[in-house]
């Protein structure tokens, strides 16, 4: 059961599961994109799942103004994904044809990402963390973030959660981490360079989970390359508490065998030889 922080409460449901049984575009056979078993979410191997409930908690009592900021920026795929590739078409110079070819791409890479990764979301069907927090410690007391403009306290477990949104599909293995890995990897291909050097300015306060105290200072978040952007679009899902550390390369690695093979998808048609 997920509540809104407001003392509104409604059971967690698989939205969309059919998105799994999708065709994809560049994909023929996708069993060929297995994430391993999440060894860490059985109940019963207790001292690995404790470990990760705890793993989150620590992150969750430690983020960081830079980290709440772009956990917020990659939790809206137009500004994160969207946005970084307009960045770098006009930074680049791109002639409209070569736009049009490559935001196709990037569109095309994270929608078989999607399908690959809902597939293995069904399969796998794991906890997420606030479910595994209340499991592990009920109502004992964890030190954790409290809530917009809170900061760091002590409170029930029972009474944890994540500092974004949860979305409503199984944890294992994350989607927005899958996405980001394709995006990076198809942009690589495509660009033929790793380089990115996209800084976005972040004004004092502007936060939307914590508007008016978060950042408490003028911040600049960027990224020199796709590597980097990539993996702190995987690590924010961490450290906002909406998925545990292994789901992050889990993602990561479909989303990058996927990436490339939209890349070779595209070139085909370009070349003539679809």
């Amino acid at each position: 059961i997920t509540d809104n922080g407001y003392g509104i409460f409604r059971v967690q449901q698989f939205v969309t599961p059919q998105y799994a049984k999708v065709t994809p575009y560049s994909i023929t056979n996708l069993n060929n994109f297995r994430a391993p078993r999440p060894r860490a979410s059985n109940p019963r191997r207790m001292a690995l799942y404790k470990q990760q409930v705890d793993d989150v908690l620590n992150a969750s009592a430690n983020m960081t103004d830079r980290q709440k900021m772009i956990a917020e920026l990659f939790e809206d795929k137009i500004q994160s994904l969207g946005f970084s590739a307009l960045f770098i078409s006009v930074s680049q110079g791109m002639s409209l044809e070569m736009f049009v070819q490559y935001d196709f791409l990037t569109n095309l890479a994270a929608f078989d990402t999607g399908i690959a990764i809902w597939k293995e979301k069904r399969r796998h069907d794991a906890v997420r963390p606030f479910s595994a927090i209340r499991y592990v410690y009920g109502n004992s007391t964890v030190t954790a973030w409290g809530g917009p403009g809170e900061g760091t306290v002590n409170l029930p477990a029972s009474q944890w959660r994540s500092y974004l949104p949860v979305a409503d599909h199984p944890e294992y293995p994350s989607a927005s981490a899958a996405f980001c890995a394709a995006h990076a990897q198809s942009s690589r291909l495509f660009l033929g360079s790793d380089n990115l050097g996209w800084s976005i300015p972040v004004a004092q306060g502007s936060s939307l989970i914590e508007p008016g105290y978060t950042p408490q200072t003028n911040i600049t978040i960027s990224w020199n390359t796709w590597t980097e952007f990539e993996a702190e679009c995987g690590m924010s899902r961490f450290w906002a508490g909406v998925h545990f550390p292994a789901a992050v390369p889990a993602g990561q690695v479909i989303g990058r065998q996927i990436g490339t093979k939209a890349y070779h998808y595209l070139m085909g048609y370009i070349q003539g030889n679809p």
